[in-house]
């Protein structure tokens, strides 16, 4: 299965929460209710060790998509192992 198959309705619709409709409508890769969210099966290592770029530079360019820890401002590593991830870093 192609990872963007895999992926599809995991994350809550980010145009929804920002400007309170989709341009994408149906055809929206992303869930626009609760209930069309999906679990995805992560790997056990998933969120275990902390990204080096965010841990260098303070900034990683796959955001809340990258596979490992940021640490917050104070210092606390964040990790959010869920069956999905909507929050937003």
């Amino acid at each position: 299965m192609p990872k963007f198959v895999a992926l599809e309705k995991t994350e809550m619709c980010h145009f929804l929460d920002d400007y309170g409709s989709c341009p994408y409508g149906e055809r929206c890769q992303y869930a626009h209710k609760e209930s069309e969210l999906r679990s995805v099966s992560r790997h056990p290592k998933y969120k275990t060790q902390v990204c080096r770029q965010f841990k260098l530079n303070g900034i990683c360019m796959y955001g809340r998509r990258c596979q490992f820890i940021h640490e917050e401002a104070n210092n606390k590593p964040q990790n959010n192992n869920k069956n999905y991830n909507n929050s937003k870093n």
